[in-house]
């Protein structure tokens, strides 16, 4: 069996896909599985995972219907036979060093979990390039400080593609299968829960490819607010596990909420989509008022609970938006 599994839920990225796959096969370590799911793609994604696991045996392919990523990498945690496991975007590209070095830190550490950096790329770019030169020092974390972190999003975010997990952490845990937004948050925050000792280093092996099809790049829709159902879950996580985080869950759900009202304000359903926003955070105004956010923040979180068209108004005139 081998040691790591590198799953890659793959879904029309003709573009990007030889080159995300061969970004993994050039990794210095060997000794790993990668999983390609085709999640239904209508482009030729799926013939291109043929190809390639026709050339390494270290690949195998599942095609399946169109279920979404989480569907797609839930296919790959179930048949993944690493002790180890990677979970990467399809587009993306990982440095060559990337497994070698994660395999590394944890086997030399103990750890659970071992985190890096990342960097952003343009969509054309066709080879990662680390620059990491002096090494930064390692840094260890408890479940509870790498919680803190992760929430605070001062060194690292809940993503999963810049973590190597121990296989048993994802016992009992998958991804909420329909979810197209918040998917990343809705199993990190359950997964660094379960660590004994995580390490962290920032160097950025991880490329995330600025594509401009993403989900995270199109127009704000319905759906975005799944995202906020991920972060009502993690309240109500953060509430029963670990108390002493809240602050900074609140903290962390107020940051999702400015990032998301530049997208809501130049959507078509501005109003409408400020309002179901503003029902999120209704009920949660007092909590914001005690988490570590700016007085603004805090006055425009409040406005936004009460009065959300005025506060659509207000925000768009505000920005010079139209």
């Amino acid at each position: 069996m081998p040691e790591v599994s590198i799953i890659v839920p793959v879904y029309n990225v003709e573009p990007y896909l030889p080159r995300c796959i061969d970004s993994i096969l050039s990794q210095t370590y060997s000794d790993f599985e990668l999983l390609l799911i085709d999640d239904g793609s209508s482009d030729n994604s799926g013939r291109i995972c043929d190809e390639y696991a026709g050339i390494d045996g270290r690949i195998r392919v599942f095609h399946k219907e169109n279920g979404g990523v989480c569907s797609a990498r839930n296919v790959g945690l179930d048949n993944a036979n690493g002790k180890w496991f990677f979970l990467f975007d399809s587009d993306d590209m990982v440095s060559p060093l990337l497994t070698e070095h994660c395999m590394k830190a944890v086997s030399e550490n103990g750890l659970d979990c071992f985190i890096y950096g990342y960097q952003t790329v343009a969509p054309d770019a066709s080879d990662p390039v680390i620059c990491g030169e002096p090494e930064p020092e390692m840094e260890y974390m408890d479940a509870e400080s790498a919680l803190q972190t992760a929430l605070i999003g001062s060194k690292f975010r809940m993503l999963c593609c810049n973590k190597i997990y121990s296989r048993h952490l994802w016992e009992g845990i998958r991804f909420p299968v329909g979810r197209k937004y918040g998917d990343d948050t809705a199993v990190t925050y359950r997964l660094l829960d379960k660590c004994r000792k995580i390490g962290y280093q920032n160097i950025p092996f991880y490329c995330y490819r600025m594509n401009p099809e993403s989900a995270l790049h199109k127009s704000f829709t319905k759906d975005n607010f799944q995202l906020f159902d991920a972060y009502d879950e993690l309240l109500d996580f953060i509430r029963t596990r670990r108390n002493s985080l809240m602050k900074s869950a609140y903290y962390s759900y107020a940051i999702r909420v400015f990032d998301a009202l530049p997208r809501i304000v130049k959507s078509e359903n501005a109003q409408n989509y400020t309002e179901v926003l503003s029902s999120y955070t209704k009920g949660k105004t007092v909590h914001f008022m005690f988490s570590p956010i700016t007085i603004k923040q805090k006055a425009l979180l409040i406005l936004l609970s009460l009065f959300p068209r005025f506060f659509c108004a207000l925000w768009t005139k505000h920005n010079g938006q139209s």
